[in-house]
């Protein structure tokens, strides 16, 4: 790059996901509230330790200078005299360029004068009798944001929202919890005038989404749990309940590697999948219990039960991966919403194939005797006559034993 050239400056891309929105107001002037404002979203930057937060419908800040007319013409002044004033004052100007051997700096003088208080000390004219004539003698100076087209207002006073994200792998909920600590810590003392509540909090619905997700699973496992116990049997009823967290939490490691994240989204995602991982559970547990019912031992069960239902549930799974897998490939950033339920779906299908193709079978296979209580559950019932037909053969040969 040519010497002249600045140093490039070199930023990762980062995510960002809107957790929630501020809402600043009071008995306030726009003016006053914007500038509160600011200064809310200064102190959640350095005292919160938040990384972005942003102004929604900001407006730019304006310093209106109004002049009477017959103001100007006792005093002799024109209102082109005043604008030339007021610019000469307000004006960066150029100081030249500092060179050195790695880089050049161009120098510039700021102005100062960017207040309605600092605006009003402008020199406009000292007549012959050496009497001063400044600008707030014959203006009104007011400062003002800009006219827009929105106008925020919140229980009928004038509002200002700020919106607060999540960057770089930051929880909604712990930017929630951050948020929540700066207003009763440091917003209620800080700012007087002005309140400050939060709105729209997309932590508290991804709270609800997650909570939801959480109460159908349970409610699946129990449900699952209790129907097969009365109409299979305890050990049936157990592996293929156990069948529905794997899935889900295999699934879950499988998004983690693919780079998918929980959002809203993925969750409802998840909602989906659910009823379809216990199909796939239930219907080859039941195929090992119905060749157990026939007399067949417990391995011999597992690989008929696999034998026969292995090729409907692999088609099975297959057209519904078939069906979710067009989402992944809409184009723009509609389809980077899009893809997050195939990347949800699609893990969490195949992990529940391989769980009721290979773990399932080799549980109900006789494995599944070795856990405490559950042996006993599932053994099938002795038959008294052929133990009692042992007993007394046992019996008859110790007499014969005994005689002479």
């Amino acid at each position: 790059m040519p010497r002249q050239a600045r140093a490039p400056v070199i930023s990762l891309s980062v995510e960002t996901e809107k957790a929630l929105s501020l809402v600043v107001y009071g008995d306030q002037p726009r003016v006053l509230l914007a500038r509160a404002a600011e200064n809310i979203i200064k102190d959640l930057v350095a005292r919160a330790g938040l990384t972005r937060v942003e102004m929604t419908f900001s407006k730019a800040h304006e310093i209106t200078v109004e002049l009477d007319e017959n103001t100007l013409e006792q005093t002799g002044l024109s209102l082109a005299l005043v604008a030339d004033k007021i610019e000469a004052n307000t004006t960066d100007l150029s100081g030249g360029t500092l060179y050195t051997s790695r880089w050049d700096t161009g120098l510039r003088t700021s102005a100062q004068k960017r207040t309605p208080s600092r605006l009003g000390t402008i020199l406009v004219i000292e007549n012959e009798s050496g009497q001063m004539v400044y600008l707030s003698d014959i203006a009104d100076i007011r400062e003002a944001l800009a006219p827009g087209d929105v106008e925020c207002w919140f229980n009928s006073k004038p509002a200002v929202v700020l919106d607060v994200f999540a960057v770089n792998g930051q929880s909604p909920g712990d930017v929630a919890q951050m948020v929540k600590q700066f207003i009763r810590e440091t917003a209620k003392t800080r700012y007087n005038g002005v309140k400050v509540q939060i709105f729209e909090n997309q932590a508290q619905a991804y709270h609800n989404r997650m909570m939801l997700l959480v109460e159908n699973a349970l409610t699946g496992l129990v449900l699952v749990l209790l129907v097969l116990w009365l109409f299979l049997t305890p050990g049936v009823a157990f592996w293929v309940t156990a069948g529905i967290p794997v899935s889900l939490f295999g699934g879950l490691m499988l998004m983690y590697l693919m780079g998918f994240t929980i959002n809203m989204l993925s969750l409802f995602a998840f909602i989906i999948t659910i009823g379809v991982v216990v199909d796939d559970a239930i219907i080859m547990g039941e195929a090992i219990h119905l060749h157990r019912d026939r007399g067949q031992s417990p391995l011999s069960a597992a690989l008929k039960g696999c034998t026969t239902m292995g090729g409907p549930l692999l088609m099975a799974v297959s057209t519904t991966i078939l069906a979710f897998l067009p989402m992944g490939f809409v184009p723009g950033e509609m389809g980077n919403l899009f893809l997050q339920i195939p990347g949800v779906v699609i893990p969490v299908l195949l992990v529940s194939l391989v769980e009721s193709l290979v773990i399932l079978p080799a549980h109900l296979s006789g494995h599944g005797r070795s856990i405490p209580g559950l042996a006993l559950l599932s053994a099938p019932p002795e038959k008294d006559q052929p133990n009692g037909i042992t007993l007394c053969q046992r019996q008859v040969s110790i007499h014969a034993s005994c005689l002479p």
